[in-house]
């Protein structure tokens, strides 16, 4: 009896293994078979790649380069008296005698001394100065002064007598006259007066040497005597006026 148990047990197990492929057999698209019965390496799925979005501004403030604004130029704004001894006060130097024979003189505008030319018939005379200094390379205007008093005994109708103040400009070429200006035995007698000469084209002289000449010339007859003071030679720029 136990023996007939055991067997028919067995036959079910059997009986219900086959109805098991039997389904599977019969299943849509025939690929199923349980875990256990399936041959081969089971496939792990491929993980997906999720985008990642792309790094925003974090709004951290950045660095402008700031621009510097050049400083400006300073304006030239200033003058210089370029003649040595101007008023004759310190003796000759560096005035020299190259013509005749000039005085220093008690004879002046203000100070002491002056320069004394003339004074007799057939006479020239000349005292000249080489300016120690160029033109400064900053002039943009320029002048000359000079003071005089004139005496004569000539007629008041014709020039027969001058005093002539002269300012050269010296280069390799040769010197060449910048300007000049004539005191007559027809001018004014007898009292002071100054002269003031503007120097044409100052900018064209930057860097030259400058030489300053004194020049009196009589006639025959009838002499005149010319005294001479304060001479200068100032160059300005900006608002400054030589």
């Amino acid at each position: 009896m136990l023996l007939r148990q055991i067997a028919a047990t067995v036959l079910v197990l059997i009986l219900l293994g086959l109805s098991a492929l039997t389904l599977a057999a019969q299943s849509p698209g025939g690929t199923y078979l349980p875990a256990v019965m399936r041959e081969g390496r089971v496939q792990t799925p491929t993980p997906q790649l999720t985008p990642t979005a792309a790094p925003t501004n974090t709004g951290l403030p950045t660095s402008t380069p700031t621009a510097t604004a050049s400083p400006s130029p300073t304006r030239c704004n200033t003058s210089v008296q370029m003649v040595q001894n101007p008023s004759f006060e310190t003796d000759w130097e560096p005035w020299a005698t190259t013509d005749g024979e000039v005085f220093r003189v008690t004879c002046s505008m203000d100070g002491l001394y002056g320069l004394g030319f003339g004074g007799d018939n057939g006479e020239f005379e000349r005292v000249t100065q080489e300016l120690s200094a160029s033109v400064p390379e900053w002039a943009e205007t320029g002048a000359v002064y000079f003071s005089w008093l004139m005496a004569s005994e000539d007629v008041t109708t014709y020039p027969y007598d001058g005093f002539s103040l002269q300012l050269w400009g010296k280069s390799q070429e040769g010197d060449t006259n910048v300007l000049h200006s004539e005191v007559y035995n027809t001018d004014n007698r007898a009292a002071w007066y100054t002269t003031r000469l503007a120097i044409p084209s100052a900018p064209a002289l930057r860097g030259r040497p400058l030489r300053l000449a004194l020049v009196a010339a009589t006639d025959d007859s009838y002499p005149t005597w010319w005294c001479i003071d304060n001479v200068r030679v100032v160059f300005a720029c900006g608002d400054q006026v030589p």
